[in-house]
């Protein structure tokens, strides 16, 4: 399944979780977004490139 990441200084990271606008990342690939529905990650990835368009996402 493929999971939600960001890019940070140290590298691609894993999205855990966000709060407001603070994003919360993970070296666990289990618990990373999206948890439980992977047909959704397509539209996760969408919604975070909008909201945090500084950033960097990708699903791997």
């Amino acid at each position: 399944m493929e999971k939600l990441q960001v890019q940070t200084d140290k590298g691609w990271a894993f999205v855990f979780c966000f709060i407001g606008k603070k994003l919360e990342t993970t070296d666990n690939r289990d618990h990373a977004l999206p948890r439980k529905c992977p047909e959704l990650a397509g539209r996760i990835l969408e919604e975070f490139e909008r909201d945090f368009p500084e950033r960097k996402f990708r699903l791997a």
